[in-house]
């Protein structure tokens, strides 16, 4: 795994790992069950020695069928689903095969965009995984706050 894949992987973790035990408990909503599952996915890729793209695909691909369901069943709303499915979509672009660089463009223009909505500043440059793991977090802070705030 590519060191830059270690350093956003655990910063996600440090992140998220102070509000995984809190989840738990709220364990039957359905908004709270979506972000744990993705910070066990996270805990996944980081105690991995490399990056497998197909588990992490196979891996988001399940993760978006159960936010699809709860969206079917009114169980988060239309924004929380909107905000999260991006989220889980930065995260595929990130991890895809991409041989030949072809989606880079588009991945680093997502990538700025994501960054900028998220966090308010303007991408000078390339965006970097470090930027993108701080506005992934700050994205699922902010969905979590939004869920604390709907109890």
């Amino acid at each position: 795994m590519p060191r830059s894949w270690n350093l956003w992987i655990v910063t996600v973790i440090v992140a998220l790992g102070l509000w995984v035990q809190p989840l738990s408990a709220a364990a039957d909503q359905a908004g709270y069950v979506l972000v744990d599952k993705l910070v066990l996915l996270f805990n996944q890729m980081a105690s991995s020695t490399t990056l497998d793209p197909d588990q992490v695909s196979k891996s988001l691909a399940e993760i978006m069928s159960l936010a699809r369901t709860a969206k079917a069943e009114h169980r988060i709303d239309d924004q929380f689903f909107e905000r999260y499915s991006r989220v889980l979509r930065m995260i595929k672009l990130a991890t895809i095969k991409d041989e030949g660089d072809i989606l880079k463009p588009l991945a680093q223009q997502e990538f700025a965009a994501f960054i900028q909505d998220v966090t308010g500043k303007k991408v000078e440059g390339q965006p970097t995984i470090p930027l993108l793991a701080q506005a992934i977090t700050q994205e699922l802070e902010s969905l979590k706050k939004s869920l604390d705030q709907k109890k």
